[in-house]
């Protein structure tokens, strides 16, 4: 999030990571079963990416990213992150990175 980040507090499939510093900046994680179907129900009926969403090069099986979201298809699982306040996609990006590379 590129600032110290509170402890993350979790529910169901989902965490939420406050910033430190910006009490307006957050962003959420999300796990979710249910492979291609479940990603390409996100991409149309929810636009997670957007209207035109943008592949990811290298990430995941499927992936794309938008407007504070990445979101990625590997193996059965859909991993969501989006935030709210003022981000550097980038940083998503490498955020999606790191919880890929935790998927065995």
């Amino acid at each position: 999030m590129g600032e110290p980040a509170l402890e993350p507090k979790g529910s169901y499939s989902s965490c939420t990571y406050r910033s430190s510093v910006d009490e307006f900046k957050e962003f959420y994680l999300t796990v979710e079963k249910g492979g291609k179907p479940t990603y390409e129900a996100e991409i149309t009926q929810n636009h997670l990416c957007g209207d035109n969403p943008q592949p990811v090069s290298g990430l995941g099986d499927s992936s794309c990213s938008a407007n504070n979201t990445v979101m990625v298809l590997k193996k059965d699982l859909v991993i969501i992150i989006m935030g709210t306040g003022t981000y550097n996609q980038d940083s998503f990006k490498n955020l999606a990175e790191k919880a890929v590379s935790r998927i065995p």
